[in-house]
């Protein structure tokens, strides 16, 4: 039963990152992108490196905090909901090896980007609660 919870996760993860990406194209990217870099802007000295660097550095700390500790009820929801934006810069990463040179190989991206932010999900929301876990 645990398992369908998770394809039922996986669904709406897969049906919620395709609508924002079909919908909205990169506005996400955007304005997560752009919050990120105008917090640490004051601080560090800002190129592409660095940027990617300190995004990484905190969707990596939600998650451990997410997974570690043991949060519960609204929190937790909050930490999904958190890591879901951050995992944006996966479409960094797909822009990085995709080159747009016609319409097919955006729906390329739009494909790989959704259903890699939505499978990393859904194993962090279904791993935690040893949903996936085989019994004998």
């Amino acid at each position: 039963m645990k398992k369908y919870i998770c394809l039922i996760l996986l669904g709406v993860f897969l049906l919620v990152y395709f609508l924002i990406g079909w919908f909205f194209s990169d506005v996400l990217l955007y304005l997560i992108g752009g919050a990120i870099g105008s917090v640490i802007r004051g601080w560090i000295n800002l190129n592409m490196f660095v940027f990617l660097s300190v995004w990484v550095v905190l969707l990596l700390t939600f998650v451990f905090i997410y997974a570690k500790f043991n949060v519960s009820g609204m929190l937790d929801f909050v930490f999904v909901v958190i890591i879901a934006l951050l995992l944006t810069i996966v479409e960094v990463f797909v822009y990085e090896l995709i080159s747009f040179d016609d319409e097919w190989s955006q729906y390329l991206h739009l494909g790989i980007s959704v259903l890699s932010k939505s499978l990393l999900l859904t194993w962090m929301v279904c791993s935690k609660y040893n949903w996936l876990k085989k019994y004998p």
